[in-house]
């Protein structure tokens, strides 16, 4: 038996969704799987949705399966198999679904069960940190907005003292040189 190599880092937030995605196909036997997020829009994708689905309805439906199989209820589609769970942040609120399909005739693998709990805890931390990063990035934006605005004003200041100065002055050499009280 040939020895796994270890894994190779992902830096990116995506690279990562995409990486459990690919855990998540592997260990349920899913064709497709997507990281919806609550506005419709997809995170991530892996896989090849089931023939006769495309990846925008498998978002869609996916995001209202996971939402309405939470609460209990759970739509039955003749063509494609369904798992969802929802995905939250640390405060419980909803961030999207990870979803997975499977065409109708292929049975999800045993464990499924156990382990979509833990995949959607995966992409919920995965998911937060991003949320967390956007906010940071914002503050550090909305910091160099005001330090802009700021030096702008330091500028607009020096040139309205150097334009009173020259109304003053008589010649250019008297408005370069210091004044005597000065």
């Amino acid at each position: 038996m040939t020895p796994r190599r270890p894994p190779r880092p992902v830096d990116s937030a995506a690279g990562r969704l995409q990486r459990i995605l690919h855990i998540a196909i592997s260990l349920t036997g899913a064709s497709a799987a997507l990281i919806v997020l609550k506005d419709g829009e997809v995170a991530a994708s892996a896989g090849t949705p089931p023939k006769g689905t495309a990846a925008a309805e498998l978002a869609g439906f996916g995001l209202a399966f996971a939402l309405e199989a939470e609460q209990g209820r759970a739509r039955q589609d003749p063509a494609v198999a369904w798992r969802a769970c929802a995905v939250r942040d640390a405060a419980g609120e909803t961030l999207g679904a990870l979803v997975l399909a499977a065409a109708r005739a292929k049975a999800f693998a045993p464990g499924l069960d156990e382990a979509l709990p833990e995949l959607c805890a995966l992409a919920s931390d995965e998911l937060g940190q991003a949320a967390a990063a956007a906010v940071l990035q914002a503050e550090r934006e909305g910091l160099f907005a005001e330090v802009d605005h700021r030096v702008k004003n330091v500028i607009a200041a020096v040139q309205a003292m150097a334009s009173q100065s020259a109304r003053r002055a008589v010649s250019l050499d008297g408005f370069l040189k210091p004044s005597p009280a000065g």
